[in-house]
């Protein structure tokens, strides 16, 4: 019995040419899978800490934990160096989490400690609302974002997230963490993602043909303004 004939270079260079194809055909779905991936383990983040935010309550006469960061706050920063391992640890949730991982998205576009903030309308900075203090004065929980994937350009994510009702204007901004969307946290502790539908909300911190990035842009009639502001303020 004579020795079997190895693959020829032609056919070698065919099962090359179609793995190679398979690969292309395959390899949009595996993006997908993986940023769908991470993504989740974003709301499993959020998640923890949402359940913490609803502890920390409980334990204290439903108190809101202050959305600011600084002293008794969720996050521990006091100085524009904030968003450090050190403010994590001292933050009002921290006892309950015993982790810095969660507070951490695992695809962040900016590379902060805590990639997350939680509304200004929760005990926060957004006072021209009425900013809530306890648990009970949440009329919708399911229906009132907690805490945003939030984009501070200057390098550091400080006290809370907040955006005007009425009128387009948002007041900080968003990371685009997951295929130019971000996940949103809600009261109830459910977390869901939005995809930013409007190409300006990715882009609002730098001005048309350059400039200094700034704070409260105004987009009237945006799509995603409109989208945040009903779970913003839902009352």
């Amino acid at each position: 019995m004579g020795k079997r004939a190895g693959f020829s270079l032609v056919e070698l260079l065919v099962v090359v040419a179609v793995i190679t194809i398979l690969l292309a055909i395959l390899a949009p779905s595996y993006r997908r899978i993986v940023v769908r991936g991470q993504a989740v383990q974003c709301q499993n983040n959020q998640h923890q800490l949402l359940i913490a935010y609803a502890q920390w309550s409980a334990d204290r006469g439903m108190r809101i934990v202050s959305s600011n960061t600084g002293s008794g706050c969720w996050v521990a920063s006091s100085s524009y160096g904030g968003n450090t391992l050190e403010g994590i640890v001292r933050g009002e949730l921290y006892q309950y989490v015993q982790n810095v991982r969660p507070y951490r998205c695992p695809t962040p576009v900016y590379d902060y400690y805590s990639s997350y903030s939680f509304s200004g309308l929760l005990n926060g900075e957004d006072g021209g609302y009425g900013s809530l203090q306890l648990w009970t004065h949440i009329l919708e929980p399911s229906m009132t974002m907690a805490c945003m994937e939030d984009d501070d350009f200057r390098g550091y994510n400080v006290n809370s997230w907040m955006i005007r009702t009425g009128d387009g204007e948002w007041v900080d901004y968003v990371a685009g963490n997951h295929d130019s969307g971000d996940n949103l946290g809600f009261c109830d502790g459910h977390s869901t993602y939005y995809k930013w539908l409007d190409p300006d909300t990715l882009t609002y911190p730098y001005p048309p043909g350059g400039g200094s990035p700034g704070f409260y842009g105004i987009d009237r009639g945006s799509v995603d303004t409109a989208a945040i502001q009903k779970v913003y303020r839902p009352w």
